[in-house]
């Protein structure tokens, strides 16, 4: 609800406070006294656009600020928590709206600073404006299908068509993902597979380059290593006695007959009998090593074949064998998801296949089921609307599903498009008088049809409807006696499951207000100001007695009689906040 309202320096208005009721609230007062000024600033609140002109003359700013107290719907919960802005379900939500001489604008919720978007996104959740064509929830088609779903009870079948639908949509964008992959990866199949049957021939190993440069210098150099291994080996274990290991034998020999005479050199013996097997062992690799290099005459040519093939493929597939082998794998493992594609491809089609199936039985059973509900909420209406004084109004809902080519939903040779909240179009229209055409809602010219087509629908919809304040404006407009006393008893009864404010001329509807102010404009040291009162019993009879034509006593009796003919707050049930 609307707690509580201040203006500062708005228009006429230098400051007022106004502290509402939580049931049926009227603003009274003469023509121009400043109740259009008291309702554009509850606008403000909800993020209506502003201009340099509000800001009151000779002021620097404009400023107005609310306090409302009501349950935050989920998705605005979301939105305010993602914005920064917290809030607790025991306080207010404060909404301030700063407008300055230059037409700049400042806009707050619980002091954080904040877009006008947000405002009226806040706005919508809680506050109704009837009378002016903005921030009408009703002139939001999309708010129809919500009212029609509530009023049918089929809002957890709309809901399970919404999840459906969003499902079908993953599907749809996952085949499509898959089948464009895989019409790029066949392309890809026949180069992937002549790449990874090279790659599995060739057989690579981590470090193999390095070995096989080594293995070709020497093979290279294969003479000059022969004759200087053969020297070595000769100079080591040649045939003539100066060969090393002959000279190294007959030093032996006589270290062996030293020992004889001298035992203490026996370690020396043992070094250098040590000594002589260490380089017997050596001659001996010597030998082999050069035979090895006899043996091989074509590994020269194997090697450099092998180098060559290691080159080619590092041109292709990256600057070093381990680039190559990463390569390998990755297109091996492309290979295994072309294949994989395929299968992937053939699941998508079956889930998509059953998605739609159960979409088709739930959108269809929605749809039939909006028809259904649809004439009873037109016979509901229209019997408001006759209460209403609107008698000559005709009032549809219009249910249509939408036909598409290629539309996901099939019946009867049709096809329909599928949507979030299913196939269906859904809107009010009405004719407010014979012979015209049934129009959509926001076409309709005089702010009193409006206003009381919107009165009509609350009425009938009061239950479905999650906005907590409604205010009327022009809701009287070419209406008196028993239709006003119908009005003002219509919004009464609204006023036991929410707030209602209301700008009335009428004494037959603000008779029945739980809270009362007068709005009234004076002239003080020649600067104009509008002023807005609460009124106390007495107060009120005398402000009723004027609506009524006069203070006189007659018409203070009349307007205590319409004061007790209201029925009493004390049996009315527990109003939502």
């Amino acid at each position: 609800m609307l707690h509580e309202l201040h203006i500062k320096n708005l228009a006429v208005i230098d400051e007022l406070t106004l502290e509402f009721a939580r049931g049926f609230n009227v603003l009274t007062g003469e023509t121009g006294a400043g109740k259009s000024i008291i309702l554009g600033a509850l606008g403000l609140v909800i993020g209506e656009r502003s201009g340099p002109e509000l800001v009151r003359t000779g002021e620097d700013a404009a400023r107005v600020e609310a306090a409302l107290e009501f349950e935050i719907p989920a998705d605005v919960r979301g939105l305010l928590h993602d914005a920064g802005i917290e809030m607790r379900d025991d306080e207010p939500l404060i909404v301030t709206r700063r407008v300055n001489a230059a037409g700049r604008t400042r806009a707050q919720l619980n002091g954080s600073l904040t877009t006008n978007s947000m405002l009226r996104v806040v706005g919508e959740a809680c506050i109704d404006i009837h009378g002016q064509h903005e921030h009408q929830s009703l002139f939001r088609v999309q708010t129809h299908m919500d009212l029609v779903d509530a009023f049918a009870g089929v809002e957890g079948l709309r809901t399970a068509v919404a999840a459906c639908h969003e499902r079908i949509l993953t599907l749809r964008r996952e085949l499509r993902d898959h089948q464009q992959n895989q019409r790029a990866a066949e392309r890809e199949r026949e180069l992937l597979t002549h790449e990874v049957d090279e790659l599995d021939r060739a057989a690579l190993r981590d470090g193999e380059e390095e070995k096989l440069d080594a293995e070709r210098r020497r093979l290279l150099n294969a003479e000059k290593i022969h004759d200087a291994a053969d020297s070595l080996q000769e100079r080591l274990h040649g045939s003539d006695d100066a060969a090393v290991l002959e000279q190294l034998r007959a030093a032996l020999t006589e270290l062996q007959g030293l020992r004889e005479l001298d035992d203490s050199v026996k370690p020396l013996e043992s070094r250098l009998n040590a000594a002589y097997y260490e380089l017997e062992d050596i001659a001996l690799q010597l030998r082999d090593y050069r035979d090895e290099l006899d043996a091989s005459p074509g590994r020269l040519s194997t090697v450099g074949e092998r180098l060559d093939l290691i080159y080619q493929l590092k041109r292709k597939y990256g600057d070093t064998i381990a680039d190559v082998l990463r390569y390998h794998e990755d297109a091996k493992e492309k290979l295994r998801r072309i294949t994989g594609g395929a299968d992937a491809i053939r699941r998508l089609v079956g889930e998509l296949r059953a998605e739609l199936r159960q979409a088709t039985e739930q959108a269809l059973a929605l749809s039939d089921a909006r028809r259904s509900a649809a004439e009873g909420l037109e016979k509901a209406v229209a019997a408001e609307l006759r209460e209403l004084g609107m008698d000559k109004a005709d009032f549809h809902v219009r249910v249509e599903p939408v036909e598409a080519p290629n539309g996901l939903i099939k019946r009867g040779g049709k096809s329909y498009k599928l949507g979030a909240g299913g196939v269906d179009d859904v809107e009010f229209l009405i004719a407010p008088n014979v012979g015209e055409a049934p129009r959509p809602l926001n076409r309709i010219a005089s702010g009193g049809e409006i206003s009381r087509v919107m009165l009509a629908l609350k009425t009938v919809l009061s239950e479905m409807d999650r906005v907590s304040t409604l205010v009327f404006d022009e809701v009287d407009s070419g209406i008196g006696g028993a239709t006003a006393t119908v009005v003002g008893r219509k919004l009464r009864q609204l006023a036991e499951s929410r707030q209602v404010v209301c700008i009335t001329h009428l004494p037959q509807i603000a008779a029945m207000a739980d809270r009362h102010f007068r709005v009234e404009k004076t002239v003080d040291r020649e600067r104009t100001r509008t002023t807005a009162t609460q009124l106390d019993e007495e107060s009120r009879v005398a402000e009723l007695a004027n609506m009524l034509g006069g203070a006189t006593e007659t018409s203070k009796a009349h307007a205590r009689e319409l004061m007790r003919a209201t029925p009493s707050s004390a049996k009315r049930p527990k109003r939502r906040s």
